[in-house]
């Protein structure tokens, strides 16, 4: 790898503070030209380097996570009403 490699497109890094490294590394793939594994070898270095940014990234998970639980608990409450009015 050369010096390069520290440095990542902004829709890259904009990825990595969504919490999307998957989309992260198809960013790089593109803008590179390199395959999967160098790829992914550079998001996570880039990463390693920067905590803060990898902070986010978690946190940003955490919240889609939240967002996904929150929507699924809904759903089953309303499930659940919906079969205690139906079956009466």
């Amino acid at each position: 790898m050369n010096d390069n490699d520290h440095e990542l497109p902004r829709e890259a890094i904009a990825a990595l503070e969504r919490g999307s490294k998957i989309e992260a590394i198809k960013c790089v793939r593109v803008t590179r030209g390199v395959g999967l594994k160098d790829a992914k070898e550079i998001v996570e270095q880039f990463l390693e380097q920067l905590p803060r940014l990898q902070q986010r990234m978690t946190s940003a998970n955490i919240e889609i996570v939240r967002g996904k639980l929150g929507w699924f608990v809904l759903a089953a409450m309303l499930a659940v009403l919906a079969h205690y009015f139906l079956t009466g």
